[in-house]
């Protein structure tokens, strides 16, 4: 496949992992969502525990940063949450064999207003 194909297949693929992940995540819980995007089952079927990031093999910038992209440009057109697209971008990255880490934040804004927020790392690096 040449590089246009490779582009626009992760470009479907994100659109499709984004829009899974936005039925699946108000219908069961966050780590099931991304077990069954990512090809592992569900915690039933796939009891493996997750990889250790240190054993993983580096990453390719370059598919990393298509990854991202897609990712983003399918979240804005499906109006996908921040949760979502970093679901379905980790459920992409571990497909590729990268060792991937949702990371869900809050912090509160004033005296009473909470805020939160996911992204992703890979390698520790905040994507």
């Amino acid at each position: 496949m040449d590089a246009v194909g490779r582009g626009v297949a992760t470009r479907v693929r994100a659109a499709v992992l984004v829009a899974a992940a936005r039925v699946l995540l108000p219908l069961v819980r966050t780590e099931t969502s991304l077990r069954v995007l990512a090809g592992r089952g569900t915690p039933r079927d796939a009891r493996s525990a997750p990889r250790d990031a240190r054993s993983a093999p580096l990453p390719d910038p370059a598919r990393i940063e298509a990854a991202l992209s897609s990712v983003r440009a399918a979240g804005t057109r499906l109006h996908a949450g921040c949760l979502a697209q970093s679901v379905a971008l980790a459920a992409m990255l571990q497909r590729d064999g990268n060792a991937p880490t949702v990371v869900l934040g809050c912090r509160r804004y004033g005296d009473a207003d909470w805020g939160a927020h996911a992204w992703v790392e890979v390698g520790g690096t905040r994507l």
